[in-house]
């Protein structure tokens, strides 16, 4: 994809624009040589200042193929729902005026607004957590992000589930994960360190005895420290690839070296579909797991 940035702004660096432009153009790459890219995207953001004040232009040109469509947006006389500083003032000019051209060209709406990188729930509970409502959270989603209202909704709810289980965490409870670093394959978006040769498969057996060794050892350390556990969540990897004999050893270890009496969560990743079975739910399901 060719893009084209023009930032006068003092603020967002190349990475967020290119984070802007996955939203509406998923799996694009940003190659240096792109003149062969028959998608683009032209950014322009400046900060100005008049008698009304400072405020924040943003110009967006986005193409696909053959079609192509521009916006405009600008905070002059824009009346934040909560009061933020100059770079949310920018960052608002730019996702708002790129949303603008995106929804022209490719006939949607985003749900999630222009919201990238720091998660919308995350964002919900600062705002909340500052003392502002729910009713005033939303607006601000629906307002400055422009968030769909029943995706605002979520991310205040999760929020307030989040706190109030943050509220049962004292100083000495702690958090146990336990990596299976082992994949059927390799997917495209992954950043995990984990194995997905299949050579590698018979390290399992060996590797699950390890870790039962090892779990062993976590939970006298967990016991000398007078400390609680609140948390496990099993990981990778894919932890569903183990066979139902290891699956059942691993969370009857668990069981049997930690006082599980104060979880507040158990998770375990099972995102594969192809190394999901009955049977292994079933096992997940019987050891207390969700």
């Amino acid at each position: 994809m060719r893009l084209i940035i023009e930032n006068k702004s003092g603020y967002l660096n190349d990475y967020y624009f290119q984070t802007l432009c996955l939203l509406y153009y998923p799996g694009e790459k940003f190659p240096k040589n792109d003149s062969g890219e028959i998608n683009s995207a032209f950014f322009y953001l400046d900060k100005k200042e008049n008698e009304n004040g400072i405020h924040w232009l943003a110009k967006v040109k986005l193409s696909a193929g053959e079609k192509s469509s521009e916006a405009f947006f600008t905070t002059e006389n824009y009346k934040l729902v909560i009061e933020c500083g100059d770079e949310f003032f920018a960052t608002l000019a730019l996702g708002k005026a790129f949303l603008q051209a995106g929804r022209e060209l490719f006939g949607f709406s985003l749900p999630w607004g222009y919201i990238t990188g720091l998660r919308p729930v995350k964002r919900a509970k600062n705002y909340l957590e500052k003392g502002y409502d729910d009713k005033t959270v939303k607006r601000m989603f629906t307002d400055d992000y422009d968030v769909a209202g029943n995706k605002a909704e979520l991310a205040i709810s999760t929020a307030r589930l989040e706190m109030k289980m943050l509220e049962k965490i004292g100083h000495n409870v702690c958090g146990l994960y336990i990596s299976i670093p082992f994949c059927p394959t390799r997917c495209e978006y992954c950043s995990f360190v984990s194995y997905s040769n299949a050579k590698l498969f018979k390290l399992i057996p060996d590797y699950i005895e390890k870790l039962k060794l090892d779990l062993l050892r976590t939970s006298k350390i967990i016991k000398e420290l007078d400390f609680t556990l609140g948390t496990i969540y099993i990981g990778g990897g894919t932890p569903s690839i183990l066979n139902c004999e290891q699956l059942d050893g691993l969370l009857g270890e668990i069981e049997k070296d930690f006082d599980l009496s104060g979880l507040l969560e158990y998770s375990f990743e099972a995102g594969r579909p192809d190394t999901i079975s009955v049977d292994n739910l079933r096992i997940i399901k019987s050891h207390g797991v969700g």
